[in-house]
Parts: C-alpha cells; sequence; structure tokens
C-alpha cells in the first residue's frame, strides 16, 4: 500500500491559471451534485483508524467525497511547530496534504478536526495563504469541540475563541462546531442545543453542528431545532468502530433518517453507510 507520506513535493506554481467555480466556504450540495440532492451520498474517507484511511493515492484519482483529517501541531524538519495531519505513523505535514488534494480533479472536500487547542491558529494561517496563492480550491471544514455556557468544560478551547479565530484569520469555511463527549453522556439536551445556537448566531458561514450517532440515540429530539433556524445549518451525524459497531450507532442514525432526509451528513465509515443505505432503501 502507498503511504500518503509519498505526496508529491509542493509546487508553488500549480493551479497558478485555475479558474474558481467553488470556495471553500460554500455548500456541500453545489459541489458534489449527490444524487436527489441527497447528503446521504456524500462519501467520508479518514474516518476510523481500522479502514477507509486516507492511504494511497488511488483514492484521490478514482472516487470523490469527504477527506477527515485530525490535525495536531508537530516539531517539522526544521524544528518549529507546523500543523499535521496524523496518520498511524508520523505526523504528515497539513500544506503537503492541501496542495496534494487541490491537484486531483474529482470533487474532494476536507475536513480539518482540530484536536488540540493550540492547532487551530496556524491551521487557519496556513489555510489563508494557500488561498491567497490560489492553492486552494475544495469545500474546507472547520471542526472543534468546544466550551460554553451549559457545555463548559475544562482543557477544551472556549467557542468564542474558536469563532473570532476563524473571522478574522480565514473565514471562508464551514463552521463545525461539536460539544464535548464529557456533557453529551445523557445524549444532546436543550440546554446544549439551545446555547450552541445562541453561540452560532451571528455567524454567516455554513454551519454544520457534529453529532455523535451513540449518544443521540439516548436523546435526540432537541437536535431538530438545530436544522430549524437557518437554511446554512447542517448536522453531521458521526459513528466510527472506536466508538462502538454499527449496531451501536444505528438508533441514532436511524432516529435522524426517520426525522428528515435534508441537512444531514453521515461521517460514518463505508461499512456503516451500506449497511444504513441498505436500512433506508429497504424499509
Amino acid at each position: 500500500m502507498i503511504l500518503l507520506s509519498i505526496f508529491s513535493p509542493l509546487n508553488p506554481t500549480v493551479n497558478s491559471t485555475r479558474k474558481r467555480f467553488y470556495y471553500p466556504g460554500g455548500n456541500l450540495l453545489d459541489y458534489f451534485h449527490p444524487a436527489d440532492s441527497d447528503e446521504l451520498w456524500i462519501e467520508w474517507y479518514g474516518i476510523d483508524r481500522y479502514e477507509n484511511r486516507l492511504e494511497t493515492l488511488s483514492i484521490l484519482k478514482d472516487k470523490r467525497g469527504m477527506i477527515a483529517l485530525d490535525i495536531a501541531l508537530q516539531n517539522s524538519t526544521i524544528g518549529n511547530l507546523i500543523p499535521v495531519a496524523l496518520s498511524p505513523s508520523a505526523g504528515l505535514p497539513l500544506e503537503q496534504c492541501l496542495v496534494t488534494v487541490s491537484r486531483h480533479l474529482n470533487p474532494w472536500g476536507i475536513y480539518l478536526n482540530i484536536t488540540e487547542p493550540g492547532a487551530l491558529r496556524p491551521t487557519l494561517e496556513l489555510l489563508s495563504k494557500l488561498y491567497a496563492q490560489n492553492l486552494l480550491w475544495n469545500p474546507i471544514w472547520i471542526s472543534m469541540a468546544l466550551s460554553f455556557g451549559s457545555f463548559e468544560t475544562p482543557g477544551y478551547m472556549q467557542g468564542e475563541e474558536f469563532l473570532t479565530a476563524i473571522n478574522s484569520i480565514f473565514p471562508y469555511v464551514t463552521v463545525a462546531p461539536g460539544w464535548p463527549r464529557e456533557v453529551i453522556t445523557a445524549g444532546y439536551t436543550d440546554p446544549l442545543i439551545d446555547d450552541m445556537l445562541t453561540l452560532c448566531k451571528d455567524l454567516w458561514q455554513q454551519v454544520s453542528f457534529q453529532l455523535e450517532a451513540v449518544p443521540l440515540s439516548r436523546s435526540w429530539l432537541a437536535t431538530t431545532k438545530l436544522l430549524e433556524i437557518s437554511p446554512s445549518y447542517t448536522i453531521t451525524v458521526q459513528h466510527g468502530y472506536s466508538e462502538g459497531s454499527y449496531c451501536d450507532g444505528f438508533p441514532g442514525l436511524r432516529s435522524i433518517q426517520t426525522h428528515t432526509q435534508k441537512g444531514v451528513y453521515y461521517k460514518i465509515p463505508r461499512q456503516c453507510r451500506n449497511a444504513l443505505m441498505a436500512d433506508v432503501f429497504t424499509s
């Protein structure tokens, strides 16, 4: 298997004359044009350490969808801290990943899950630099679990700080906020939903709220408010095998799918997606 680390060297002249038809903060449906405008048809890669990791260049050449990367800071070869995409071995420079993806004409979106507060600003600064160099052509989502109001939790970035950094450094993204895992053990309650809506009420960007399937199965009804406030609001239901089997996540996935088939993305491994689609289209 060819590892992602064989990404070719950066070339600052790539895409210098390419015409822009999409900007990084746009609506995914306008980019992917899935069948029936159904978000369920958009596939996600690199979600789970056990399958669908972005490890071969053939994925970029032959497929399309969203690439999910966990982002942290690591020392570069010259000793300064840079944002990297975590992998089973060493971290790969995020800049190298982004430029390589941009070279491929197949539709790819990039989901950046910021795993540590210190990685947010360097990541946004990198995105701003690449955009100015005409090297950023793909949808970009910035995700982070935040601390705010009823979900105030030590160790997490304050929600206002997260939004201020995005708006001041590189605002052309889909904002994808989530809740700390410590506060969703009983599910997504009204206070959690109401305070998240308060935090995001002044955003002009596309916003996709990040929900986990297992706690969603315990309490999900309040989450429907997330789709009622603005047409630019969506939700993303995520589930990986590190959180349990498909059966563990199924009640939450099915609850949302039964309530609405619009405005919901499914950040789940392929086997889970296939099982969910089989259930949806045979029920």
